[in-house]
């Protein structure tokens, strides 16, 4: 099994709970062993600010606690219990 044991934080913005959305969130969650924060925006962007640097530019949004838990539901269905889920899930 592929195991990604660097990235430690892993942020998207425009997050809508499609099909490929998810499965790319489920897929990170799994491999990623030393995953530690997931930040899930519903609406925002990414400003380039040159090479290397970008501002991330988001707007507030108010998840409902019924949207948090059912987008928690599916993006930890089919997580193994081996796989380590991130220590903090951020939904803004």
């Amino acid at each position: 099994m592929l195991r990604h044991d660097h990235l430690k934080e892993f942020v998207m913005v425009g997050f809508q709970a499609n099909e490929r959305q998810l499965y790319l969130v489920k897929f990170v969650v799994k491999v990623c062993t030393a995953l530690c924060h997931v930040a899930l925006f519903k609406d925002g962007h990414v400003r380039n600010k040159g090479h290397w640097d970008w501002e991330l530019v988001t707007e507030q949004h108010l998840w409902t606690p019924e949207e948090k838990g059912a987008t928690l539901d599916q993006i930890m269905d089919g997580v193994s219990s081996s796989s380590i889920a991130p220590s903090q899930l951020v939904f803004s």
